[in-house]
Formats: structure tokens, C-alpha cells, sequence
């Protein structure tokens, strides 16, 4: 887009687009590690200054990438995300790959000339609202080349979420309300504390548990496809609290 920018402090190869892979569309972003001619490169695709944020509840980056191994393991290719919040004078790093970490293609590197294929791609979606909290941010792509491999980038989404009010007022939040197959058991902030869900017919009997140990996440998925229609008891078991709410079936 015409607000993001491109620093190639070699003037060499970098950052561009190419339309002979895609993970959706007919184009994607390319940095050509293959055909470089030097190590130790960086080159940097920098996002417009995003604003306006702080009506959001939460903030995330995400997108897709593609890459495979070359033929040093010991000067391996990185991408790294970073944050800025004062145009690029100090940076926080958000998340960072490299080598073997960063390869999406399965079945491994060749050390050939690297163009995925539709089954070749990653996906990472970030969290930074403990980052950036309500300051005007950027988004740095960096990567950091040593010869090693083509690396591909495509469908950068950079959002906000807002959540319901009761989420917000009681912490949790079963939804949707009533279901037929499935629904989710949501946490207004990352339950570190909490130790097992259960859930009960109308007539007391267990049907579905499961334990976490402060391993839960803030969306949980709960199939009850096989039971019959009528109100469940849900019971959220926390470390120092006990929820017990209802839930309908159709």
C-alpha cells in the first residue's frame, strides 16, 4: 500500500511482489535470499502508522508466510516482527523464526530455488495489546538474509476486537446461546487460573470435562453434537472461584 515503506539499506534485493505464488489471490510478497550475493542483509517492509485503537478491547497482527531451508544450516535466513511506537527509533521484537523453525514446506529443503506450492504455507496471528496498549504503532517485517532461501508473505491483517459488555462485566461468556452442535466457552482475559470445565445434563450426569491446569486458552470449543436438546449446567472451576451457568441445546 502506498502508506507502508521498504528500508534496503544495501540498495540490493528486497521486499517485492511476485505473482509466481500466493496463499490466496494471484500475488504475494517476496524477498529473494536465493539470488543474494551477500550475508548479514536486512531489509524491513514498515507499516503505515496505525491509529484510532483505543476503542479496541484486544489488537492482532496476522498473516501468512512461506519458506524452506538452504543449504547452510549454520547462516540460516530470519523473519522477525517487530513494534515500533516512535517511527523505528527503538523497536520490540514480537515474534521471530529462523532456519528450521521458520520452514513451512513439510517434507523439507532441497536447497532448490524455493516457490510453494497451496500446501507449503504457515499462518501466525500475534497478540499486542500488552504490547502497544492505546499508542500509535508500526509494524516492521524484517528479514534477514544470508543467501539461503526465497521467503514469501502474504494476507497482513492488522485488527482490533471488541468484546461483548457482559464478557467484559462477569468475565466469561458461553456463546452462542442457544446451539445446536457446538459452542464456546470464552474468557474476557487468558485463564491462567483455571483448572477444569465440566458440564451437566438437567439431571445431574456428567457429559463432558476436561482438565486444563491453568493451560486454557480465552476461546474454548465445547461438542455436545451427540446430546440430546434441552439446558446444560456448565461449571468453570478457577483457583480461587467456582462458576456454575446454563447453556441450551436445540
Amino acid at each position: 500500500p502506498a502508506t507502508w515503506g521498504i528500508s534496503n539499506p544495501d540498495g540490493g534485493i528486497t521486499w517485492d511482489r511476485t505473482t509466481a505464488a500466493a496463499k490466496t489471490g494471484v500475488g504475494a510478497m517476496e524477498i529473494r535470499n536465493y539470488d543474494y550475493t551477500s550475508t548479514g542483509t536486512v531489509d524491513k517492509f514498515v507499516s503505515s502508522i496505525i491509529s484510532g485503537t483505543a476503542s479496541y478491547d484486544s489488537l492482532f497482527v496476522s498473516f501468512d508466510y512461506a519458506y524452506a531451508v538452504g543449504t547452510n544450516p549454520a547462516l540460516p535466513d530470519t523473519l522477525e516482527l517487530q513494534i515500533t511506537s516512535d517511527c523505528n527509533q527503538t523497536t520490540t521484537t514480537i515474534w521471530k523464526k529462523w532456519g528450521a523453525d521458520l520452514q513451512t514446506l513439510a517434507s523439507g529443503g532441497t536447497g532448490a530455488r524455493f516457490v510453494p506450492q497451496a500446501s507449503d504455507w504457515g499462518t501466525s496471528k500475534i497478540y499486542l495489546s500488552p504490547i502497544v496498549g492505546n499508542n500509535d504503532f508500526q509494524v516492521n517485517f524484517v528479514a534477514k538474509g544470508n543467501k539461503q532461501n526465497n521467503l514469501y508473505i502474504d494476507n497482513i491483517n492488522i485488527y482490533g476486537k471488541i468484546v461483548p459488555a457482559l464478557l467484559k462485566q462477569q468475565g466469561y461468556l458461553f456463546y452462542p446461546s442457544p446451539f445446536r452442535q457446538q459452542f464456546v466457552i470464552r474468557n474476557y482475559q487468558v485463564p491462567t487460573d483455571l483448572q477444569s470445565a465440566a458440564i451437566y445434563n438437567s439431571v445431574g450426569q456428567l457429559v463432558w470435562s476436561k482438565q486444563y491446569n491453568g493451560s486454557a486458552y480465552t476461546e474454548m470449543t465445547v461438542d455436545l453434537g451427540a446430546m440430546s436438546p434441552g439446558f446444560y449446567i456448565v461449571k468453570l472451576n478457577y483457583t480461587n472461584k467456582t462458576v456454575v451457568d446454563r447453556i441450551v441445546k436445540l
